[in-house]
C-alpha cells in the first residue's frame, strides 16, 4: 500500500499543473506527507500532496493538492467482559417486592438453565433455557409463577445450570 501512495505522489509531482509544464517561467513549491493514527475501530492514515507555483514576478500564484484517507477497520474482539468463571450473584434486592434481579456469569458458551423454586422444591417458574455466549446477563423475576400466578411471601430458592457448574441460592419475597 506504501508503494502505491509513494507512486501516486510521485505522479503528482511530476504532473501538477502549470508548474510542471512552465518550469522556467515557475518557481515549484511541493509538500508530500503523511501520518498514522489509531481510531477507535482501527488504524486510520492520511497523506496529502499540495503542489504550488509562483511565477517570477510574484504573481499568478496557482496551488493544486490532493489529500487522501486510507482506513483499516480491524475486527478486534473486546475480552475484557468475558468472565473467567461460573458464577451465580445474590439477587438485588432481597428481600425483594415486588420484583428482583438475578446476575450470573458464563465463562464459556453453555446451554443455561435458570429456575425458581419454592421452599418445597417445587418448581415456581423457569426464566431462562437457552444457549448462551460467554459474559455477564441479568434476569428480572416479577413475582409471577408459570401460570401468571402471583407467588406467596416466603423463601424461594433459585438454581443455574451451566456445562458443569450448579449452584443454588435463596431469595426473601415480601409483600
Amino acid at each position: 500500500m506504501s508503494r502505491l501512495i509513494s507512486f501516486v505522489l510521485f505522479y503528482l509531482l511530476l504532473f501538477s499543473g502549470p508548474s510542471a509544464q512552465t518550469i522556467s517561467k515557475w518557481q515549484t513549491i511541493g509538500a508530500a506527507g503523511g501520518m498514522a493514527g489509531e481510531t477507535q475501530n482501527g488504524l486510520k492514515s492520511m497523506a496529502g500532496f499540495v503542489s504550488g507555483g509562483i511565477a517570477d514576478d510574484g504573481s499568478n500564484i496557482h496551488w493544486s493538492g490532493l489529500r487522501f484517507d486510507i482506513s483499516l477497520v480491524l475486527d478486534v474482539k473486546n475480552d475484557i467482559n468475558i468472565p473467567t468463571d461460573f458464577v451465580l450473584y445474590q439477587n438485588y434486592p432481597n428481600p425483594f417486592n415486588p420484583s428482583t434481579k438475578i446476575d450470573y456469569s458464563l465463562a464459556q458458551r453453555s446451554k443455561v438453565s435458570l429456575t425458581i423454586y419454592n421452599i418445597l422444591g417445587q418448581r415456581v417458574i423457569k426464566l431462562v433455557s437457552e444457549e448462551q455466549e460467554a459474559g455477564i446477563y441479568s434476569v428480572n423475576w416479577d413475582g409471577f409463577d408459570e401460570n401468571g400466578n402471583e407467588s406467596s411471601s416466603g423463601i424461594y430458592l433459585y438454581k443455574i445450570e451451566a456445562a458443569n457448574f450448579t449452584k443454588v441460592k435463596k431469595m426473601v419475597l415480601l409483600k
